[in-house]
């Protein structure tokens, strides 16, 4: 699981990443292809100092959106989507050399890192910049009140797929497959998995295709 804590001056919908103590500057983080998520936005209500975004302005946003795009086309499909029904608003408290601090933290897990449509913008380059997060809170009418956008997330490639991880995790993949570093990586899989090949199991993958 990938987890993220993300300091954000907030005063403006375009949000920028900040420090802790909202001194600095800083890129958003570099996210990887294929791992569950989860994005932790502490909001600042200013663009200097730490006070807090006013957790009360959001008491009324009953529903969220959160999705990752590289385009502004709303008929295109995203990237990538949040789990939004589980996304959570609340006030955090955080200790540093003896300062404590409060932050108002919205929580989004995103639970699905892997999409046809992020695999076909990345295509084989290992890391690529360019996608946007937005954040929207609706009301009980059905209506956007809160919106916030971070530009520059970077999304980085595996070594393996997700796929081929998920067949080397449940056993299911063919004994002539040439995975560079696989008895490395995966010592006590590999280990399993030549233990079936062995003793002559069916190689589900390999049947499939």
């Amino acid at each position: 699981m990938q987890e993220h804590i993300i300091y954000l001056d907030a005063h403006e919908p375009v949000a920028v990443v900040r420090d802790e103590k909202n001194m600095w500057t800083l890129p958003p983080p570099t996210l990887v292809r294929g791992t569950a998520c989860v994005l932790k936005l502490r909001l600042f209500a200013e663009r200097i100092g730490t006070t807090p975004y006013p957790i009360a302005n959001l008491y009324d946003v009953v529903a969220w959106q959160f999705a990752m795009d590289s385009d502004f086309y709303d008929r295109s499909p995203y990237k990538l989507v949040a789990d939004n029904a589980a996304i959570e608003l609340n006030s955090v408290q955080e200790f540093r050399d003896g300062i404590g601090r409060v932050y108002t933290q919205i929580t989004i897990p995103m639970p699905s890192m892997e999409t046809n449509e992020l695999a076909r913008w990345l295509g084989s380059e290992p890391v690529r910049a360019g996608l946007t997060g937005e954040l929207t809170g609706f009301d009980s009418t059905g209506s956007p009140i809160y919106i916030l956008q971070v530009e520059g997330f970077k999304i980085r490639l595996r070594l393996l797929s997700p796929a081929i991880v998920h067949r080397i995790v449940t056993g299911n993949i063919p004994r002539t497959l040439n995975l560079t570093n696989l008895k490395t990586a995966f010592p006590d899989l590999w280990s399993e998995q030549e233990k079936r090949w062995i003793g002559g199991e069916a190689m589900s993958w390999g049947e499939g295709g």
